[in-house]
């Protein structure tokens, strides 16, 4: 859809708002990693939804670390336990604290959407995507095969941490 200035307007609202997300997201990264501001130096710590279900113990042991906090034993068996739940959870849960396979949960979007909304949103994200570590699927048999991961190690396309005992050259 053209607006009346000539210029590509989304029409679905929601895919508006995606792309708007995906800027932000890469203006906040490239702010945040590429030349920080000196507030910002060895303060930020990109973490990615993947990385937290895959080992959530690990990251969360990370992101403590970063910040110079302990981690209780009991934190660590509460977060193992709502993280270690059967299944990806209810729709109606998704923004409740419950126990679900966090795993489970990281890949559901691969069987409830449509490849076509999947393919738009890559389109409209593919600088986010890219900056972020995420590999895009080029069909359905790609979206659904779970055998294929889509999430790309850190350090790989520029995918890059900031950290607390790292020296942050000054730009």
């Amino acid at each position: 859809v053209l607006g009346t200035n000539g210029r590509w307007v989304e029409a679905d609202p929601q895919l508006r708002l995606m792309r708007e997300v995906c800027r932000s997201h890469v203006r906040i990264a490239e702010a945040a990693t590429l030349k920080p501001p000196p507030f910002l130096r060895g303060r930020y710590r990109l973490v990615r939804f993947e990385d937290l279900a895959r080992e959530p113990l690990a990251e969360i042991r990370a992101l403590y670390a970063f910040t110079g906090l302990s981690l209780t034993p009991q934190l660590e068996a509460w977060i193992h336990n709502i993280t270690h739940g059967s299944g990806p959870g209810a729709r109606r849960e998704a923004f409740k604290t419950s126990s679900r396979n966090a795993l489970n949960v990281s890949q559901a979007w691969r069987h409830a959407l449509p490849f076509a909304k999947i393919r738009r949103v890559q389109e409209l994200c593919t600088g986010a995507l890219q900056l972020l570590g995420y590999r895009p699927v080029y069909s359905e048999d790609e979206q659904r095969n779970l055998a294929l991961d889509l999430v790309l190690p850190r350090g790989l396309n520029g995918f890059i941490w900031a950290s607390s005992t790292s020296s942050h050259p000054r730009h």
